[in-house]
């Protein structure tokens, strides 16, 4: 998600599925914040594959959370209905 590859390297999590509910948890609870910390430390390719899995609308409130910082990589692992509601 950051570009700063280095910090990602260290405080890197791989996505689980806790931590799966625990951002779709926090996103019922609008916890941006929460939400945010935990995508700071995930790998593009895991950002990607959470957005693949979620639905419309958390995958839409995940997007606003991050667009400033989204990575293009991640655009490469999208399938195309995340990607497209993702560009858009």
């Amino acid at each position: 998600m950051i570009n700063n590859k280095t910090q990602q390297n260290v405080n890197q999590l791989s996505l689980t599925n806790k931590i799966t509910k625990d951002i779709i948890n926090s996103l019922k609870a609008k916890d941006n914040i929460s939400i945010y910390k935990i995508l700071k430390q995930l790998h593009n390719a895991d950002i990607a594959e959470l957005l693949n899995i979620v639905g419309h609308d958390e995958r839409l409130a995940l997007v606003s959370i991050i667009k400033k910082e989204l990575d293009p990589e991640i655009l490469i692992d999208l399938n195309s209905t995340a990607l497209s509601e993702t560009i858009d």
